[in-house]
């Protein structure tokens, strides 16, 4: 019983997760020439989102997470979401300690510093889900750049001798 409330969930998470890209995908088709973002339609994940204030000020940014890039945006009142930056996973380099702020992580393009941020959580268990997040997906994307093709489908599938 427990494993089918498991499994319930997990496919009521994905679906909403499935809607929330959908949204992220059509505000940044909509901001596509502004952007410069190019969204495949394949292995596009939701891993996380919520906000972090810029350290030192009182100001909120929303952060995306998706499988290939790191999304800032801000949420406007009305709740529509205006692009800020975003970085490719493969171009962030992460910062764990900001000096004289426990809470501060930062997030270096290696694109440009134009696209750096320093931002802060609200409490250390939250510093530590983004720091953990961004870490996991940064390897994700070093992993698969290094190997090759065959070599995914060797980790990822089982494929019979046969073949």
């Amino acid at each position: 019983m427990v494993l089918l409330a498991k499994i319930i969930n997990e496919t009521k998470n994905k679906y909403e997760k499935e809607g929330r890209i959908k949204d992220i995908r059509l505000m940044i088709q909509h901001l596509k020439d502004k952007t410069n973002v190019n969204i495949s339609n394949n292995c596009f994940e939701l891993h996380a989102e919520g906000d972090l204030m810029i350290a030192g000020t009182k100001k909120k940014l929303h952060v995306i997470i998706l499988n290939n890039m790191l999304l800032i945006v801000k949420e406007q009142k009305c709740g529509l979401l205006e692009y800020k930056a975003h970085i490719l996973s493969r171009n962030i380099t992460i910062i764990e300690h900001v000096k004289g702020n426990p809470l501060g992580f930062r997030l270096v393009s290696n694109a440009g510093p134009k696209h750096s941020f320093t931002l802060q959580a609200t409490l250390a268990e939250e510093k530590m889900f983004w720091v953990k997040m961004l870490n996991d997906i940064k390897k994700d994307t070093s992993e698969l750049s290094r190997i090759g093709f065959a070599e995914l489908m060797a980790k990822y599938f089982y494929i019979p001798r046969s073949i």
